[in-house]
């Protein structure tokens, strides 16, 4: 599946955590997933972790503008199976990811009353094959994978992945350095994937603009 996006997204928390909420569970058997957006939030508030439903999932690149909040705390879930200190310490983590979410609201920012009508019929058109997406954009939907990774079944991480790719054309939050230390940690938690976290190449056009 590939999914693309606007160049600007002012509410890129928000939408990522809808988009990646909706796709966590209206596609379970998904193998293949090509994000392109122009502003991504990676970090955890931005629900990327929702997508470890996909427990058929083998091949994941993401293409986006933005490189904000991404470094190891970011993609600590990528272990395939949580660490024992992450199981030890999951009280206390719930307790702080809830508090780090409490100023969150319980509907969809920023819905118009239409637009909130339209949502309401995706969440009926869900129930009625089975697809629960009441919590999708939500907190609770953060806190409910919490429970899935570190309750009793233990969700693992992608069982099958094979590749994984963040490429970022933004240069001025994270350095190189930055993303290869990133790239190296990702890899060393997954060590049977192939694991590409870069910046994109430049445009010799837009960098000779640049320099003018």
């Amino acid at each position: 599946m590939s999914v693309g996006g606007r160049l600007s997204d002012s509410m890129s928390p928000y939408n990522a955590l809808i988009m990646f909420g909706f796709l966590s569970r209206q596609c379970p058997r998904l193998q293949e997933l090509y994000l392109r957006r122009g502003l991504l939030d990676l970090s955890f508030k931005g629900g990327l972790c929702l997508l470890t439903r996909l427990q058929e999932l083998e091949r994941i690149q993401i293409t986006t503008r933005s490189d904000y909040e991404l470094d190891d705390q970011a993609l600590f879930w990528l272990r395939k199976n949580p660490s024992k200190m992450e199981h030890v310490n999951y009280p206390l983590l719930k307790l702080k990811t809830r508090r780090d979410l409490q100023n969150w609201t319980h509907r969809l920012p920023g819905l118009e009353e239409s637009v909130s009508s339209r949502w309401a019929r995706v969440i009926k058109d869900g129930q009625s094959v089975g697809v629960d997406l009441r919590n999708v954009g939500l907190r609770e939907d953060l806190l409910e994978w919490m429970t899935e990774r570190y309750g009793p079944c233990k969700m693992p991480t992608w069982p099958k992945l094979e590749f994984f790719s963040i490429e970022t054309n933004e240069r001025g939050n994270t350095s190189e350095t930055g993303l290869r230390k990133l790239e190296a940690f990702v890899a060393k938690v997954r060590p049977n994937a192939k694991i590409h976290i870069r910046h994109s190449p430049r445009d010799p056009l837009l960098t000779t603009l640049q320099q003018h």
